[in-house]
């Protein structure tokens, strides 16, 4: 009698033990996301990972910061790269509207303070105080159209996610600039035009580190250095490599 008993008790446990376990086991069923007309609702994945475009969607990953209708002033301190007679640093000064994330308008400002490069120093020590005819760019001013074709994000060693795009920038303008003679420098402005290459680094919704090569085309006069007699014009190519921040409104 006693091993009936105990029998009947083991069944009795192992039976219960089976039905807890089977309430307990998890449901390994995917949940289906609520359907409207009969078609699966996938609005939470298209609002979080997908840009809308009208009807479509484009599979691209929303922007964390955005540019669309908003104001900039960048800030950035200039270097003067292609200049066989000069060379110098400067500031510039731009700012920016952007229609959308693509395209945008910007008016900029430089100023530069040049000086002589080694080209002239070294004729300057050959020829006993001969200076070769030449201008020194003293500013820019600029109105340009702005095209943002790229966006991206890269990983900095696995720990921050850094946004970037990639910006170009067709330009007209003017350029100032002095032509350098024994008797005093003549200051000559001209009419320019450009290309430029700008990259963005977001750091939060209104930071971003800006860095900019500017290319400038215009014609120069030049004058004898020892008498000022005019020589006409050369065709010229002036670029900087401008880098500083840029803070949105």
């Amino acid at each position: 009698m006693k091993q009936k008993f105990l029998k009947a008790m083991l069944l009795s446990l192992l039976i219960g033990s089976i039905s807890a376990w089977s309430q307990q086991k998890p449901n390994n069923k995917v949940p289906v996301a609520p359907q409207r007309d009969g078609k699966v609702d996938i609005s939470d994945l298209e609002n979080k990972y997908w840009a809308p475009k009208d009807t479509d969607f484009s599979v691209v990953q929303n922007r964390t910061y955005t540019k669309t209708k908003r104001v900039s002033l960048s800030l950035m301190p200039a270097l003067l790269l292609r200049d066989s007679y000069s060379e110098g640093v400067g500031l510039n000064a731009t700012l920016n509207y952007y229609f959308s994330e693509r395209s945008g308008v910007e008016l900029s400002y430089l100023k530069i303070t040049p000086e002589n490069s080694d080209t002239i120093s070294g004729f300057d020590n050959q020829y006993g105080g001969l200076i070769p005819d030449h201008g020194k760019i003293d500013s820019l001013i600029d109105l340009g159209y702005n095209y943002v074709p790229f966006y991206a994000k890269v990983s900095v060693l696995g720990k921050r996610i850094i946004y970037f795009d990639m910006m170009f920038t067709p330009t007209v303008g003017m350029v100032g600039y002095d032509i350098q003679l024994r008797s005093g420098n003549e200051s000559e402005s001209t009419f320019s035009y450009g290309f430029d290459i700008s990259q963005h680094f977001f750091l939060s919704e209104r930071w971003t580190v800006r860095m900019d090569i500017k290319n400038r085309w215009y014609n120069e006069d030049r004058k004898v250095w020892n008498t000022g007699v005019s020589t006409g014009s050369i065709f010229k190519n002036t670029t900087f490599f401008n880098l500083g921040v840029q803070f949105f409104f």
